[in-house]
């Protein structure tokens, strides 16, 4: 039988020690958690961040410009933020497939011209961009970069409060050169540290090679990847102090291989990390750019751990709700799904969906043409028809019938028509010849209604679809009794 989280806590056996795989917090926090649920969401955990194409990196702690490659970025989709829970959600229940999907689903920022280039500027230091104000924020970077009113008349500076990040978005590169080198801003008497870097272009996507040596620089990596040799390449950077370069790719297909320095390394799809903070244990963004980097939070169980006094509690993901830290290397839920991915889904979702009505309106357009040439008929008012047609029996039994039809009536409403119909049929073995409305279905095709060249009909006269049928018997006088 499966047990709640509460359950499992308040079962479960404490020790003095500290047993493998849990973490260490108050007696007095135990006795909280295992009262009460508290929600993971705080009433302000709400952003709007990147658009679909474009994801912000996890940029490194050390300055760095960015993916300065070309002019163009975008940053945009038109999801609506999410709304926090109402509480946080216990294992075995369907909560924590929502999680993920609220991150990602309010991670999305309102959309920005794709083709102009966009900086992420990012706070450090404590500064909490909903609390200060977004119009506060932006006037202190323009004021930090340098540009008056009418040089960043075109520019456009977007919040994102759960990431705690700015996002300018500028056509300039003048203007992107100015907003690259702030390294700090005035806020209410303060002067906290930013760091800014240019996101990606639109219509790109990222590819991981491993294995690189850890003696070779930025420009080292960077020229031994961007060449002709790979044609797609725009731009390559290493991760931190490790083995790992993520290379930008133009377009939105990364090859199985790059060529590094004449060295084939397999290249693997990168996958974007949902962001956990180890300082307030929220998601959605990193410790070092938290706005309160001063609450102390138990990262297994997020209560607020008292200093100087620890006991044992079982770590629970908050994305999977498995029994290990949140967003660990354990956990299968804490990568989002590439927008390579999600976009080639799309498009063969939309291929299916826009193939399948089109077949069934042309199917159905062949059989109701079909029905409606097998239907006799006049085909205009005041019309005349003459057929002349051979037909088989199902017998085997082969019959001649020549007909001549020319039709006259009145109706209430004026119209006039008059007919004529004269019939002859001989027939080997005796047996009636098939109607003319019969003849389409007796030979199972549906006949041709062309008229064919050289032969010419009295004038006057419009040709039904029998007369193409036995049109070389047409030709014959009938022979009439």
């Amino acid at each position: 039988m499966a047990l709640c989280r509460s359950d499992a806590i308040r079962s479960a056996p404490l020790d003095a020690a500290v047993r493998p795989g849990r973490v260490a917090v108050s007696a007095a926090h135990r006795h909280r958690f295992s009262d009460k649920k508290k929600d993971i969401f705080s009433p302000n955990y709400e952003m709007e961040c990147d658009e679909a194409g474009t994801q912000v990196d996890d940029e490194e702690n050390n300055r760095d410009s960015g993916w300065i490659t070309k002019a163009g970025g975008a940053l945009g989709a038109q999801t609506p933020a999410s709304k926090p829970t109402a509480e946080a959600p216990t294992p075995g229940c369907h909560g924590f497939g929502d999680i993920k999907k609220n991150i990602i689903r309010a991670s999305k920022m309102p959309p920005l011209p794709r083709y102009e280039t966009k900086i992420v500027v990012r706070p450090r230091g404590g500064l909490c961009i909903s609390k200060v104000g977004p119009s506060v924020v932006a006037e202190a970077i323009w004021e930090a970069a340098g540009l008056d009113p009418g040089e960043r008349n075109s520019d456009t500076m977007c919040p994102n409060p759960l990431q705690n990040i700015m996002v300018v978005s500028t056509p300039s590169q003048e203007n992107v050169k100015h907003y690259v080198n702030v390294e700090a801003i005035t806020v209410a008497g303060q002067d906290p540290e930013v760091s800014a870097y240019v996101a990606a272009p639109h219509a790109t996507c990222k590819g991981v090679i491993r294995g690189i040596p850890l003696s070779d620089g930025p420009e080292a990596i960077d020229r031994k990847t961007v060449n002709a040799r790979n044609p797609l390449a725009l731009g390559a950077k290493r991760i931190k102090s490790t083995g790992v370069v993520i290379v930008l790719f133009d377009g939105y297909e990364v090859p199985n291989y790059v060529s590094y320095g004449g060295t084939l390394i397999k290249c693997t799809l990168y996958r974007k990390q949902i962001d956990v903070c180890y300082a307030c244990g929220r998601l959605g963004h990193r410790s070092d750019f938290c706005p309160t980097p001063d609450a102390s939070v138990c990262r297994a169980c997020r209560e607020a751990i008292q200093p100087n006094e620890h006991d044992v509690c079982e770590p629970i993901c908050s994305l999977c709700g498995g029994k290990h830290l949140t967003a660990s290397r354990d956990c299968k839920h804490r990568y989002q799904t590439p927008y390579v991915v999600r976009r080639r889904r799309g498009l063969r979702a939309r291929a299916i969906q826009a193939r399948s009505p089109s077949f069934d309106v042309d199917a159905s357009i062949e059989l109701n043409g079909c029905h409606h040439q097998d239907q006799p008929g006049p085909s205009a008012t005041g019309g005349r028809s003459r057929s002349r047609g051979r037909s088989k029996t199902r017998g085997g039994s082969k019959s001649r019938s020549t007909s001549r039809a020319r039709q006259k009536s009145r109706s209430r409403s004026g119209a006039r028509s008059r007919s004529r119909t004269r019939s002859g049929s001989r027939a080997r073995s005796g047996s009636s010849s098939r109607p003319d409305q019969g003849r389409a279905d007796a030979a199972g095709t549906c006949p041709d209604t062309s008229p064919r060249p050289g032969y010419k009909y009295a004038s006057g006269l419009q040709p039904s679809t029998a007369v193409h049928a036995n049109e070389d018997q047409g030709r014959k006088k009938p022979n009439l009794t």
